[in-house]
């Protein structure tokens, strides 16, 4: 009787070191720092999509570069920072320790924002979203009618206003402009697949100042099968410069442009009708998306356009 009773203790207890062994260890993560200013308590942004919470950190110069340190771990992790806009990658002097001294160049007035990111294999990344106030150089004299003939105004405490969103589609030369706001209605156009056009998305906010224009589009490409006749369509989403769960609010005291616009060149040509699918027709809705630096946010009326092939 001992013999069966012995036998299953130990199936028991070598079931139990099997399920101790299966137990998975907690994956590592590349941890920083940055010896920069945090805004304000608030809200937090929408997730951690970015990395460890999108964390944000300020900096304010007045010329065209900025450098400042930081401390990244583990020691031997690589160290980068580039710039959200433009995509230009700064300098970044990173020394054995883990301490490092990150450098960007080419700041224009007013809000500057930048990624900066530490990663190494088999880690998860570090990020930290970095923005750089360039100001102006003001003038002593008058410095409040300098900073007004440079478009530029200082970011309120509070500014309930809402951003006027306006969206302009250039068809090309001498064949017209397509305009539309936030206050009025949307516009219409039948074009032919494949006409280049610059879309361009405007925020203005004299109160408050602009911290972002966005560019948003919806495309829809009708396809038809050549050897089949059967039909279907494709549908894409997209966003200039893309959506993502950074926060746009910028802290009191700074100065951002009363007006800041983001413009795109833009083919339509029924693309994803790809192989034996041909494009019959593409339907196109535009819009601006609207952001100031109390986070107040609007969109402007739709361009919706139907442009149509030759075939």
């Amino acid at each position: 009787m001992l013999g069966p009773l012995l036998a299953g203790l130990f199936l028991l207890s070598g079931c139990e070191g099997d399920d101790d062994r299966g137990d998975r260890p907690a994956a590592r993560a590349v941890t920083g720092s940055a010896e920069l200013e945090r805004p304000g308590a608030g809200a937090p942004d929408a997730g951690t999509a970015r990395g460890h919470g999108a964390d944000v950190a300020l900096g304010s110069t007045s010329r065209r570069s900025f450098a400042f340190d930081g401390r990244v771990d583990p020691p031997g992790s690589a160290v980068t920072i580039v710039n959200e806009r433009t995509g230009r990658k700064g300098a970044v002097d990173l020394e054995p320790t883990g301490a490092f001294t990150a450098r960007v160049t080419s700041l224009r007035s007013g809000l500057n924002q930048f990624l900066l990111k530490g990663s190494k294999p088999d880690h998860s990344d570090w990020t930290l979203e970095v923005r750089i106030v360039r100001t102006p150089q003001q003038d002593a004299r008058n410095p409040v009618e300098s900073e007004r003939r440079r478009g530029r105004v200082e970011v309120p405490v509070v500014d309930q206003t809402v951003p006027e969103a306006r969206l302009r589609v250039e068809r090309g030369r001498g064949a017209g402009t397509l305009e539309t706001s936030n206050g009025g209605p949307p516009a219409l156009a039948t074009l032919p697949l494949g006409q280049p056009l610059r879309v361009t998305a405007v925020t203005r906010d004299r109160n408050g100042g602009a911290a972002r224009a966005r560019v948003s589009l919806r495309e829809r490409d009708f396809c038809v099968n050549a050897e089949t006749g059967k039909r279907t369509d494709r549908l894409t989403l997209r966003y200039f410069p893309p959506a993502q769960t950074a926060r746009a609010k910028v802290p009191p005291g700074a100065l951002l442009p009363r007006v800041e616009s983001r413009s795109v060149r833009l083919r339509f040509t029924g693309e994803r009708c790809s192989g034996d699918w041909i494009p019959t027709h593409v339907r196109v809705t535009l819009w601006a998306d609207a952001t100031n630096a109390q986070e107040m946010e609007s969109s402007s009326a739709p361009v919706r356009l139907v442009l149509r092939g030759g075939r």
